[in-house]
């Protein structure tokens, strides 16, 4: 079946909007990416990043219900949510479930987090025995069922999702593969009203009932300019230190930044602005525990740093919570996803030609960042950053 050629997918952060969005760039319609709730009902399909994930959940209730009341009651939605099950998940079902039918399948089979008997998992080992969520205040769900306040029916393949549906319970699908996806997707779209909560990965799957682009539109090559690159690594996962690693052996220079003295405002950014003055690759990395409640605030005060030392660079945003907060202190008020680094790793333009590469916070392999910073130094019209390149560069 065909899916819908309107349609509208909100996100909890920008990295997972980006994701979500060029799952699309080669079908038509092409996506646009959106950063206010109030810009939901554009036509074609238009993923909006609602940055709710860290919001008190009354709070992001109202951003989400902003979203939907701007949309026409008939429009498709798809609420996309974290692959580690982290954000206001419930309380979104709630919403979308007093508009019409809701279909749930939380599996992201690329990075080999899948669903089975309604149990997340994680590269085989269920969610609730990793570490995954150890800067979360909550403790991980057992069930993706337990998340939830509607009533729900999980462990389903797609033959049980209509039946499911009629009861008027949220269908939570098992997810194993891509093909798991597709059959739940072409079977839910037999359903009036259907309304779709889940991964990317289900974003991927609506986005193969649209027709492909008959020309294939070839990545931007972005305006030449040599912007030089900064990485800002917000995330907590612990993949990320040994991305850094790999950063600093070609060549890049580490700035280490302490949480405490960030949040307290003491942080110099000219520290920062010498650094991008004189290198073409710098990382800024954090140092120090802070609590959940007080991320959102370091997420703003790593932002406000960051733009008060901007050089005009192109950029690598780790974790969708720093993206944001980067972005917005940065004046940028619109993004055009173009490229694809990495399953997850987007690169978007902003109005005046900046590349920006948005990744979530527990992606990636080893030589991610590195990756993320050569694709910008092709953009940039250079040929590749090696320990050589970036050394004779400085």
């Amino acid at each position: 079946m065909s899916g819908p050629a309107d349609l509208t997918i909100l996100a909890d952060d920008l990295s997972g909007a980006a994701e979500t969005a060029a799952a699309f760039l080669d079908r038509e319609p092409p996506p646009t990416l959106a950063l206010h709730p109030g810009d939901a009902d554009r036509p074609g399909v238009t993923v909006v990043d609602l940055n709710s994930r860290t919001l008190p959940e009354a709070e992001a209730d109202r951003t989400l219900r902003t979203a939907l009341d701007a949309l026409p009651p008939d429009r498709p939605v798809m609420y996309k949510i974290d692959s580690l099950l982290r954000g206001h998940i419930g309380a979104a079902v709630d919403q979308l479930a007093r508009r019409g039918p809701v279909l749930l399948a939380a599996g992201l089979p690329a990075l080999r987090r899948s669903v089975c008997d309604g149990v997340p998992y994680v590269d085989g080992v269920a969610l609730h025995r990793t570490d995954l969520w150890h800067w979360e205040a909550a403790a991980p769900p057992r069930t993706v069922a337990e998340l939830l306040r509607s009533p729900a029916r999980d462990g389903l393949s797609a033959v049980h999702i209509p039946a499911a549906l009629a009861s008027g319970a949220v269908a939570v699908c098992d997810v194993a593969s891509d093909a798991d996806l597709d059959a739940a997707v072409r079977v839910a779209l037999s359903v009036s009203g259907v309304q779709f909560v889940g991964t990317s990965a289900l974003a991927a799957a609506l986005a193969r009932t649209l027709p492909a682009a008959s020309v294939a539109d070839p990545a931007r090559a972005g305006d030449g300019r040599n912007r030089g690159a900064l990485v800002v690594v917000g995330t907590a996962a612990g993949s990320a230190a040994e991305q850094v690693g790999a950063l600093r052996e070609q060549g890049a220079v580490q700035h280490v930044l302490d949480t405490s003295d960030l949040l307290a405002g003491h942080t110099d950014p000219g520290d920062l602005a010498a650094l991008l003055t004189d290198r073409p690759v710098v990382v800024v990395t954090l140092r120090g525990s802070s609590h959940p409640e007080h991320r959102r605030a370091l997420a703003g005060a790593l932002g406000r740093l960051v733009a008060a030392a901007d050089h005009g660079s192109d950029l690598v945003l780790t974790g969708g919570e720093t993206a944001r907060a980067v972005i917005d202190a940065l004046g940028v008020r619109s993004l055009l996803p173009v490229d694809v680094v990495h399953h997850g790793a987007v690169v978007s333009e902003t109005p005046d030609g900046r590349r920006i590469v948005t990744r979530p916070g527990s992606f990636g392999e080893r030589n991610s960042l590195v990756d993320a910073v050569t694709h910008l130094a092709s953009a940039q019209r250079q040929t590749h950053f090696t320990a050589t390149t970036l050394r004779n560069q400085s």
